[in-house]
């Protein structure tokens, strides 16, 4: 998967955000093709965090978000 990719909402979430800041969701389309990553990541009330891939591994969500750099084009 190349690196570059069109963060996206749908159409019933509003927010990238829960209300109380708790849980992160992401879904990325790849620029150049059909790839996605997708993840909830939730921080939890004591020590750590939980990443919740959608329906891919934990190594693809975390390659994509350390090697993710942000384009310059028009979404």
């Amino acid at each position: 998967m190349s690196i570059g990719a069109k963060p996206t909402r749908s159409e019933d979430r509003d927010r990238a955000a829960s209300q109380d800041g708790k849980r992160t969701w992401l879904y990325g389309e790849e620029l150049s093709g059909s790839d996605i990553v997708s993840f909830n990541f939730y921080r939890l009330a004591g020590p750590g965090s939980l990443l919740k891939p959608c329906e891919m591994s934990s190594a693809k969500v975390i390659e994509f978000v350390l090697g993710f750099e942000p384009s310059a084009a028009p979404i």
